[in-house]
C-alpha cells in the first residue's frame, strides 16, 4: 500500500479532543498524519499528547478585519507554512464543517493539488436552504475583508430570525462523516457514523456536580437569562452548582461571582478547555446544562446528561426551531420548555433515526 499524508486542519480545543478519538483509528504505519493547528489565544495551554509520530504544524490567527495589509502579511505566512508539506494528489485533507478565514486559505490551496476533501461534521450544524435567510450589507462587508485575501467570495446563510449562521465559500467536498446529523450535498459521499468516543467508567458516588454553561451573549441580549439561570440554581443548590463560561466571553470572574452570587470556587477556570475538564472529572459530575450548543454535544457523546435550557430564556418560535434542528438526532439531550414548580416539561421531540455505521468501516472506504 502506498504510503499517504493525512492534513487535518484543526481551529478549537474541541475540534482538537475530536481529532484524538479520530486519529486512533487510523493505521499510522500507512499515513503520515500532519496536525494543521491555529495557533490563537482559545488553543494556548493545551495539552496536546498526540502519538510522536504526528507532525503539528502551528499556523497563525487570521480573521475578518479591517487591517488588510497585516491579513495579507498572515496569509503569506500561511501559504509559505503549507507550501513546506510534502503534498501530493493522493493525500486527503481532513477538517471539521468550518468557516474561518485560516480554513479558507488552507482549503483553496490544498485545491491546487486535487486531492480529497474529507468534512467531519459532528457538533456543527448545516443550515438547509429552507431555513436560511439572507444580509446583503453583511455579506457585502464581510467580502470587503476577505476577497482581497482569498480572492472567492463568501456566503453567509442565518438560521431564519436567529445569530445563528454558516459562513462558507462555495467548495467541492468529497466525502462527509457525519455524526448525528443530517447532511444533504450534491456529488458528496455521506457516512452517518456512531460515536467514536470512548465513554469512561462512572463510579458510583453520592456528591456529584452540575455544571451551567455561561454565554456572555445571551446575558446581554435577553431579560429572562438572568432568571432562568436562578431557577436552575434553585432547583439544585447553589453548593451543588459550577459555572463555565465560554472561553471567549469579556466577563471575568469577579463579575460573574456578583452577577450570579457564587464564589471563586465555583468557576471552571476560561483557561481550561470544557472539553478535557469533563474527561478528567467525569465521576465528579452529574449533569450539564447549556444553551443550544457545540458543548452539550460534546457532553452528550461522552455519556453525561445534558440538557438545554434556551427555551427558558428565549420563547422565540426561530430559535425553538433552531434548537430542535440542532438537536434533531441526540435523543440523549433533553430540552427544557419550561419549569414547572420543581420538575421540568420537556419538548416532546420526535424520534427519527439515522442508519449508523461504525467509523473505521467509512475511513476504510475513504481511505
Amino acid at each position: 500500500m502506498l504510503n499517504r499524508n493525512i492534513f487535518f486542519l484543526l481551529s478549537s480545543k474541541h475540534e482538537i479532543f475530536e481529532a484524538k478519538s479520530i486519529l486512533a483509528k487510523i493505521n499510522h504505519s500507512n499515513h503520515k498524519v500532519f496536525l494543521l493547528i491555529e495557533n490563537s489565544k482559545r488553543n494556548q495551554n493545551l495539552n496536546l499528547n498526540f502519538d510522536e509520530a504526528i507532525n503539528i504544524v502551528l499556523l497563525p490567527q487570521i480573521y475578518p478585519s479591517k487591517r488588510i495589509f497585516s491579513n495579507f502579511k498572515k496569509r503569506n505566512q500561511i501559504i509559505k507554512a503549507l507550501n513546506e508539506l510534502p503534498v501530493s494528489e493522493i493525500d486527503k485533507f481532513f477538517f471539521f464543517h468550518n468557516s474561518s478565514l485560516l480554513f479558507f486559505i488552507a482549503t483553496i490551496f490544498f485545491e491546487n493539488f486535487n486531492i480529497k476533501k474529507v468534512m467531519f461534521l459532528t457538533s456543527n450544524f448545516y443550515i438547509e436552504n429552507k431555513d436560511s435567510s439572507f444580509k446583503l450589507l453583511e455579506t457585502l462587508f464581510i467580502n470587503i475583508l476577505c476577497f482581497p485575501i482569498i480572492k472567492r467570495l463568501v456566503f453567509i446563510k442565518y438560521y431564519k430570525k436567529t445569530i445563528f449562521k454558516n459562513t462558507y465559500i462555495k467548495d467541492r467536498i468529497d466525502f462527509i462523516i457525519s455524526l448525528k446529523n443530517l447532511s444533504k450535498v450534491n456529488n458528496t459521499k455521506v457516512f452517518n457514523i456512531k460515536s467514536f468516543f470512548k465513554t469512561p467508567k462512572k463510579l458510583n458516588r453520592s456528591k456529584q456536580k452540575i455544571i451551567i454553561l455561561i454565554v456572555e451573549q445571551w446575558l446581554l441580549n435577553f431579560p429572562n437569562y438572568k432568571k432562568a439561570i436562578f431557577s436552575l440554581i434553585k432547583l439544585h443548590g447553589i453548593r451543588n452548582i459550577l459555572f463555565k463560561d465560554h472561553p471567549l466571553s469579556n466577563l471575568n470572574d469577579m463579575e460573574l461571582m456578583n452577577i450570579f452570587h457564587i464564589n471563586k470556587s465555583q468557576i471552571i477556570s476560561k483557561n481550561e478547555s470544557f472539553e478535557e475538564y469533563i474527561n478528567k472529572n467525569f465521576n465528579q459530575l452529574k449533569l450539564v446544562y447549556g444553551p443550544t450548543s457545540a458543548a452539550l454535544k460534546y457532553a452528550s457523546f461522552i455519556g453525561l446528561k445534558a440538557i438545554c435550557y434556551q427555551s427558558m430564556f428565549n420563547n422565540e418560535k426561530s430559535y425553538y426551531d433552531y434548537t430542535l434542528d440542532y438537536f434533531r438526532f441526540h435523543e440523549d439531550i433533553e430540552v427544557i420548555k419550561e419549569l414547572n414548580g420543581s420538575s421540568f416539561v420537556f419538548i416532546k421531540k420526535t424520534e427519527e433515526n439515522l442508519t449508523e455505521i461504525e467509523l473505521d468501516d467509512a475511513l476504510k472506504v475513504i481511505l
